[in-house]
């Protein structure tokens, strides 16, 4: 487990950001062609 700080808060977040966005944009398009 890494240590939790104000800063890896920050990195964290910008991480998550970069992973789910992809995400969103498949699950769009899933839901516009109807696969969900």
């Amino acid at each position: 487990m890494k240590k939790i700080d104000s800063t890896s808060k920050f990195e964290d977040a910008d991480y998550m950001t970069k992973i789910y966005l992809p995400y969103a944009k498949l699950i769009k398009m899933a839901v516009k062609y109807g696969v969900i």
